[in-house]
């Protein structure tokens, strides 16, 4: 791996690690329930339903599940996970450079 890529990896290697633990503080999902209930209700007009259901609801409603699912970026899987969890794909290749 050139010296440029290893540093892009190191550097959402070591960010990874951060949200894993919980530690960063970044990221709207790892807001506390009051905040989480907001946004959901921002996004898809219901506290309970988050952008990943309204989303498959609102744009895959029928069509689900796809048989094959492509995710660059995928950092530590969560959003895949959740996908997988709903039922959106049957087979899922996610890859990240770290």
């Amino acid at each position: 791996m050139s010296s440029d890529a290893q540093r892009v990896a190191d550097h959402w290697s070591a960010d990874s690690k951060r949200v894993s633990a919980g530690r960063s503080g970044l990221y709207w999902w790892e807001a506390g329930p009051e905040i989480q209930r907001r946004i959901n209700r921002s996004i898809s007009g219901d506290p309970d339903q988050d952008f990943v259901a309204y989303t498959l609801a609102s744009y895959f409603a029928g069509r689900l599940p796809m048989e094959r699912c492509l995710s660059l970026g995928c950092g530590s899987g969560v959003l895949e996970r959740n996908l997988a969890s709903q039922g959106a794909f049957q087979q899922c290749d996610a890859f990240d450079i770290a």
